[in-house]
């Protein structure tokens, strides 16, 4: 199911000047964190931003199998493109019932989705109005909550669809909101139960507008607790 929400240009302040971040007196970790910052705000103008969500079957991205993929694009000067599938795993995936529970995903709802080929071949045409995969300047930059999980994930999927080029669209690393967000609120972790996506929203006063462990939701909050952190801290 494919949508298309208003763009939203990133903000052109430095991070410097950016609500919980901070460059003074940083270690190495904490100047590498403003840099990813940085970069996905400021240097949207040249990359695209991908924000991508799964769930999954499993932990294990070469066992187990995707059953959702929700994401975000974000290109400088363009209407932003949101797009979410519920997918069925390759045969080959196992599939954990403690995982599906997560998801809130029964085993017969998962025959009713879509096959993983038609989603990959949805994606191809999606990433393909992007960028150029042809150009090896031409990325997105992949972002995401715990965003090497996702990416290791679609990796494994674009590599079951007998795609071994899943490296064409996105440049690495990853930008990964947890990290950041563990930076940003270093000097606050202890009043912070867990640093799960949703505990972490709570914190800074966001709601999630819709069920958590629902992908589509869930990369929504993501850049809602990116937003945050960069442009000013808590929601009061």
């Amino acid at each position: 199911m494919l949508a298309t929400v208003a763009s939203r240009n990133l903000t052109k302040n430095s991070p410097r000047n950016s609500g919980l971040f901070h460059w003074e007196n940083d270690g190495e970790a904490g100047v590498l964190s403003r840099l990813s910052s940085w970069l996905i705000r400021k240097g949207a103008k040249m990359h695209p931003v991908c924000w991508i969500d799964t769930e999954t079957t499993g932990l294990d991205a070469k066992r187990h199998g995707i059953v959702q993929i929700a994401g975000i694009i974000e290109s400088y000067g363009a209407e932003n493109i949101s797009f979410n599938y519920m997918v069925q795993p390759f045969p080959e995936d196992e599939v954990e019932d403690k995982a599906l529970e997560v998801s809130r995903i029964t085993r017969d709802r998962l025959q009713t989705f879509a096959s993983p080929r038609d989603v990959h071949a949805d994606l191809i045409k999606i990433f393909s109005g992007v960028v150029d995969r042809f150009d090896k300047h031409s990325k997105m930059l992949f972002a995401g909550y715990n965003a090497g999980f996702d990416m290791d994930f679609m990796r494994a999927f674009f590599t079951k669809s007998g795609d071994k080029f899943f490296g064409s669209w996105f440049w690495w690393p990853p930008i990964d909101v947890a990290i950041l967000a563990g930076d940003a609120l270093r000097d606050e972790r202890h009043k912070i139960p867990n640093f799960k996506l949703g505990t972490v929203a709570e914190y800074l006063g966001i709601l999630p507008k819709g069920d958590l462990h629902d992908a589509y939701t869930d990369i929504f909050l993501t850049r809602d607790v990116y937003m945050t952190l960069v442009n000013g801290g808590r929601n009061e």
